[in-house]
C-alpha cells in the first residue's frame, strides 16, 4: 500500500484489515506554515499561541516577521530561528533557543513572568539572543536560569530579576527605563511629574491684592524623548483668568493655545500646542499665568483648590504623577485672614405684620371692607357718615392748607 498525504499527517486515518500490510506515507508541510504544536501546524506564531493549551510547547520552524503577544503559560522554542517584531508577554513564558529582535524598539516587553532559557542548565549563552532591550514592569519577573551572559535587562524599580545558580553572574547593570517605541515609532510609556504652586498664599476680593500667579511644572522623568499633549487647570470657584498673562519657559504663550471653558462660576483652562510639546530626557517645562479672585470666590482655604492634570499619548507609568493640586486662601484682609468678613446690618423686626399669616389676614380684611362699602347699602351709609364727620372735614381742611391753599 502506498498513500500520498498532502498537508499535515495528523488527522488522516487509514483503516486496514488484519492482513500484513506495508504502509508508506508521504506527506509535506505547507510552505505557509511557520509554527507548530506537536503535529499541528499554523501559518503564524500568533495563531499557534491562540490555539496553545496550558504548558504547550510552541515551536517556530522558520524565520518570521510579525508582532506577537502571549497571554498563556507556554514554552516558545524558536528552533534557532529569528522572530522579528514587537513581542509583548502578559502571561507565563519560557523562551528558548533562538533570536528575538525588533529593529524599531524593545526586543521584549514583559508584563508578567518571563524565563529566558530552561531551568535544567542546558541553555548556553548563544542559545538566547535578544537584539534590543528586555523591559519588565512593576511586580514583573524576569528569570535568567544558568545563563553565562545576558543582554541588558531593564526593569522598573520594583521588578524582580532572578539569576540561576552555578553561573557567571556578570550581568550588565540594571537600569530604569519606562519608554519604548512600536513599529510606528510612537513612544508608548511615559513618566511625567506634574507640580503646581501659586506666588501668594492669600488673595483678597478687591484690587490690587486679588491676583496671584499660578506656576505649573512638568518634568520628563525618563531617559527617552516624550510627548505631552495638553495641560488642564481647573481654577477654584469664582476665580477668573487674566488675559494675555501666560508664558511657557519665560516666553509669551499665544492665547490661541489656550481654551477657556466656564461652567457656572468655575473656569477650566486647557493649554495645548499643535500635536503636543516634545520633552527631551529629564527636561522641565514651566507654564505661568495670572488669575484673579472674583466677587463670587469662596472665603477660606479648604474650598479653593487649584487642580492641574496633564494628558499624554503614551501609557503613563504612574497616572497619579500626571495630577497635582494646590490651595489658596481668600480673605477680606490677608494680613488677618481669619477675620470674619463684614456683613450688612440686619434691619430690626417691627413685629407688625412680620408673619405671613398676619399679612394674609390684613389683605382679606381690606378686600371685605371694600366690597361692603362698594356693593352693600349699609356700606354706602357708613361711607357717607365718615365723609360727613367733623374729623374727616378737619383732616380735609388741613390737607388743603398744605397742598391746595387757593381752595
Amino acid at each position: 500500500w502506498e498513500v500520498d498525504v498532502e498537508g499535515v499527517l495528523n488527522g488522516n486515518i487509514l483503516t486496514v484489515g488484519t492482513s500484513d500490510v506495508t504502509l508508506t506515507a508521504k506527506w509535506s508541510v505547507s510552505d505557509d506554515a511557520v509554527a507548530k504544536i506537536g503535529y499541528d501546524y499554523y501559518t503564524s506564531v500568533a495563531d499557534a499561541i491562540l490555539n496553545a493549551k496550558e504548558d504547550d510547547i510552541v515551536e517556530i520552524i522558520k524565520d518570521q516577521e510579525e508582532d506577537v503577544t502571549n497571554d498563556k503559560n507556554i514554552t516558545l522554542n524558536l528552533g534557532g530561528y529569528t522572530l522579528t517584531g514587537e513581542f509583548i508577554n502578559t502571561g507565563i513564558l519560557r523562551l528558548v533557543n533562538g533570536t528575538i529582535t525588533n529593529p524599531n524598539g524593545v526586543g521584549i516587553l514583559n508584563r508578567k513572568t518571563l524565563t529566558l532559557g530552561e531551568n535544567d542548565g542546558s541553555i548556553e549563552m548563544e542559545d538566547i539572543i535578544i537584539k534590543g532591550t528586555t523591559i519588565g514592569r512593576e511586580t514583573d519577573s524576569i528569570t535568567i536560569p544558568r545563563v553565562e551572559q545576558q543582554q541588558p535587562v531593564k526593569t522598573d524599580t520594583d521588578s524582580t530579576i532572578a539569576i540561576g545558580t552555578d553561573t557567571d553572574t556578570n550581568v550588565p547593570p540594571i537600569t530604569t527605563d519606562t519608554s519604548r517605541t512600536t513599529d510606528r515609532g510612537q513612544i508608548e510609556e511615559s513618566n511625567f511629574m506634574v507640580q503646581t504652586s501659586t506666588s501668594t498664599s492669600c488673595v483678597e476680593w478687591s484690587a490690587p491684592d486679588n491676583e496671584t500667579t499660578v506656576e505649573i511644572r512638568v518634568t520628563n522623568n525618563t531617559s527617552s524623548e516624550q510627548v505631552l499633549t495638553s495641560v488642564i487647570d481647573k481654577l477654584p470657584r469664582g476665580f477668573v483668568y487674566k488675559t494675555n498673562s501666560t508664558s511657557l519657559n519665560g516666553q509669551t504663550l499665544s492665547e490661541s493655545n489656550i481654551n477657556i471653558e466656564q461652567t457656572g462660576e468655575t473656569v477650566k483652562l486647557t493649554f495645548q500646542e499643535g500635536s503636543g510639546w516634545t520633552f527631551t530626557p529629564g527636561e522641565t517645562k514651566i507654564i505661568t499665568f495670572t488669575v484673579q479672585a472674583g466677587e463670587n470666590a469662596l472665603s477660606g482655604t479648604e474650598n479653593n483648590k487649584n487642580e492641574v492634570s496633564a494628558t499624554t499619548p503614551q501609557i503613563p507609568l504612574n497616572p497619579t504623577t500626571l495630577q497635582a493640586m494646590s490651595t489658596i486662601t481668600v480673605a477680606q484682609d490677608c494680613q488677618n485672614p481669619t477675620a470674619v468678613p463684614d456683613t450688612p446690618a440686619k434691619q430690626p423686626d417691627t413685629g407688625l405684620f412680620d408673619s405671613t399669616a398676619s399679612r394674609i389676614f390684613l389683605g382679606i380684611l381690606i378686600t371685605v371692607v371694600g366690597w361692603i362699602i362698594y356693593s352693600r347699602p349699609s356700606g354706602q351709609i357708613l361711607a357717607k357718615n365718615v365723609l360727613d364727620s367733623k374729623q374727616y372735614k378737619s383732616l380735609q381742611m388741613t390737607s388743603w392748607k398744605i397742598f391746595n391753599k387757593k381752595k
